[in-house]
């Protein structure tokens, strides 16, 4: 037993079989009532690897029983997903920056 952070609220879970295929855990609150998919991803200009925490939805949860959703596949997607650059949001917007030589230009 181990105790995982999720939006801001604790977890007591123990660890279910690894799913295969991808580097991932699949995680059991201890009264069976939360499932959690734990998963690296690399971050930074030095990939360093930083836990990320999924938790199972109820649809999720019920394609892993019944077989059609598997959880080393789903790891796979939120990583490729956490990983992909993001631009800044205001990036390309020259006309909002103010010109020092009209200070109101930009403004609206």
């Amino acid at each position: 037993m181990e105790t995982i952070r999720h939006n801001s609220e604790d977890f007591v879970v123990q660890e279910h079989p690894r799913p295969g295929g991808w580097s991932c855990r699949h995680l059991v609150s201890a009264d069976g009532s939360h499932h959690f998919l734990e998963y690296l991803i690399s971050v930074g200009p030095f990939k360093i690897d930083a836990i990320r925490i999924h938790k199972l939805s109820s649809g999720e949860i019920e394609g892993h029983r019944s077989g059609a959703l598997h959880l080393g596949e789903l790891a796979r997607q939120l990583a490729e997903k956490d990983e992909r650059p993001v631009k800044p949001e205001r990036a390309g917007h020259a006309a909002d920056a103010i010109s020092i030589d009209n200070p109101s230009k930009g403004r609206s």
